[in-house]
């Protein structure tokens, strides 16, 4: 299956900045709070909230004081294991900076590792 995925780069305050990786599942996107945009190698996040499908073009202020965020990259990820739910999900992503195979582990509780796969390109 293809999906609809995007990264935001969230801004809560001057030391407090993450990245959500969102893919899209079910009228809904499920969200991953990352340590660092995806690069070369693995990044360390957790599990967050369902976030609603507006937020995959969405940039500009949160409500509540919650920061701010922009788009770091938007595009589609084609599963290749599981589904974004699943303890282990993996897929070819095609985006602007993020591209090839990449796999999403849960590690513990809502601990997740973000991490290309081998052969990626």
């Amino acid at each position: 299956m293809t999906r609809r995925f995007a990264i935001q780069e969230h801004t809560v305050g001057p030391d407090d900045r993450h990245y959500d990786l969102m893919i899209e599942d079910s009228g809904v996107l499920v969200t991953f709070q990352l340590e660092a945009p995806p690069g070369e190698g693995r990044v360390l996040g957790r599990c967050s909230f369902d976030h609603r499908l507006r937020y995959l073009s969405y940039e500009g202020e949160l409500s509540g004081g919650r920061g701010t965020v922009r788009l770091w990259d938007h595009g589609q990820a084609t599963d290749e294991q599981g589904d974004p739910r699943a303890a282990r999900y993996a897929a070819r992503f095609a985006g602007q900076r993020l591209s090839g195979r990449w796999v999403l582990q849960r590690e513990r509780d809502d601990a997740i590792a973000c991490q290309p796969l081998e052969g990626s390109a």
